[in-house]
């Protein structure tokens, strides 16, 4: 919370101490996994809102919307899908009801390949019951710009306020876009430095390859319109960490950089959070203060960096945050590339041999993966090449991080698209076309089993 005192203020050792927390890794070799969801109804097609009386809550007999394990939990709470075990995944929603189901942090990705896909299960099963699907996709192309904010605690409503103010992409992100995150070990010393950099400069290859999120004439028929909608969102809290200059500055002194540039959304006081105008920095806020808000604190700079949307955020881990979500045939796909792309050394080293040095910024990197993606050829040639290691990688790493079931999906993941010029958006709106709107929702939307079986007695 701000202060009217300005030797009370953060001050540049504190700036210096919590971006370097979050530029400080470990050497491990894990993987957390953060999948969202649209909830969506079929006759008539309609996105299911979060609360009231035919609403997920009620539904899954939360309250909340964030739920904690309770064994004694009847089958009709949320609770009932979750294991007791501390860590579990935990279920939340987005401010369109987006659902995500979010793991602990895994030092083993096979027990955060099983947590997920138990609980999306489990909730797969229950929502079917009342002709509701789970729909793991980058837009929702069936109701889009129809959900009002469903989030009433006071950030959702103040950066809804402050996006307003800049353009209307920030209430279709909020409202509706999903993606597939994932979190891996930063690592430390050189390790780290490497794989943030390969995390970055992969950020606009997974854009082209994995889109899911495909638009229309009326958008330019964008592969990733999600991706396109983060560039139009706020170029100072999007987009890459990684400067285009510099290179020898730290993940530490490249994230301190990046915030005090990022413009300050929104500020909490005692009279609640405010949105504020475009245009005002976190560096003038430390600089000058303000008239109304007075100083910012160690408090607000943490709430600012919650704020901040890079494709890759340092949190201690790599937060990497390129991947549009996508049928859940192809989850652990994407996520065996990057395993292998990151935490094999010779695959990682073959890989930046490919992307460092690229003529264009990351940025101009981004825009052209979203519009075109593999369907541009030269983008075409790098995704096959930059994936090809990338899966030499990830069967290297089985069968202590990855099973060869994962690594088999991902060869067919890269061969029904990737070799192809396609993507899995592609596919989507080729069957919303051919087929119409139920039959590309339900080629879309989460099964109640994967080729991993799912212990029932987990789902019940």
């Amino acid at each position: 919370m701000p202060t009217p005192h300005r030797d009370r203020a953060l001050d540049t050792d504190d700036l210096v101490e919590r971006c370097a927390e979050d530029g400080r890794g470990t050497d491990t070799t894990g993987l957390g996994l953060e999948v969202e969801a649209f909830v969506l109804a079929t006759d008539p097609i309609r996105r299911i809102p979060v609360e009231g009386a035919d609403s997920l809550l009620t539904t899954l007999g939360g309250s909340d919307g964030v739920w904690s394990p309770a064994p004694s939990a009847s089958p009709l709470t949320a609770d009932g899908w979750r294991s007791a075990a501390p860590g579990s995944p935990r279920i939340s929603f987005e401010p369109g009801g987006q659902l995500e189901v979010s793991t602990s942090y895994a030092t083993d990705p096979h027990r955060a390949f099983d947590d997920v896909s138990v609980q999306l299960a489990g909730l797969a099963d229950v929502l079917g019951e009342r002709g509701w699907h789970l729909v793991p996709v980058g837009n929702d192309r069936w109701r889009p710009g129809t959900v009002p904010q469903q989030l009433s605690g006071p950030r959702y409503p103040a950066m809804d306020a402050s996006f307003a103010r800049r353009s209307p992409a920030g209430r279709t992100m909020m409202r509706d876009t999903c993606a597939l995150q994932l979190n891996l070990d930063l690592g430390t010393g050189a390790e780290a430095e490497a794989r943030w950099l390969v995390t970055n400069l992969l950020a606009p290859v997974a854009v082209a390859a994995f889109a899911c999120s495909p638009g229309d004439a009326r958008d330019g028929d964008y592969r990733s319109t999600r991706q396109r909608t983060w560039q139009q969102l706020d170029p100072t809290r999007t987009g890459c960490v990684l400067p285009a200059a510099d290179a020898t500055a730290t993940i530490s002194e490249q994230w301190r950089r990046f915030a005090l540039n990022a413009e300050v959304l929104f500020v909490t006081d005692d009279d609640g959070s405010h949105a504020v105008d475009p245009g005002w920095r976190f560096g003038d806020w430390m600089r000058e203060g303000h008239p109304r808000f007075g100083w910012p604190t160690r408090e607000d700079l943490a709430r600012h960096l919650t704020t901040l949307f890079p494709e890759v955020r340092p949190r201690g881990y790599l937060e990497v945050r390129s991947i549009d979500a996508v049928p859940v045939r192809w989850r652990e796909a994407i996520t065996a590339l990057y395993l292998g792309a990151v935490y094999d050394v010779r695959a990682r080293d073959r890989i930046l041999d490919v992307l460092t040095g690229r003529p264009r910024s990351l940025s101009d990197q981004l825009a052209s993966a979203a519009e075109r993606g593999v369907a541009d050829a030269a983008w075409c040639a790098t995704a096959v090449e930059v994936w090809a290691y990338a899966l030499e990688g990830a069967w290297r790493l089985t069968p202590t991080l990855l099973d060869a079931a994962a690594c088999r999906d991902a060869e067919s993941l890269l061969d029904a698209y990737t070799v192809r010029g396609r993507c899995p958006g592609d596919e989507l709106a080729l069957r919303h076309r051919r087929d119409g709107a139920r039959a590309a929702l339900r080629w879309a939307a989460e099964p109640t089993t994967t080729h991993r079986p799912v212990p029932q007695e987990a789902c019940r």
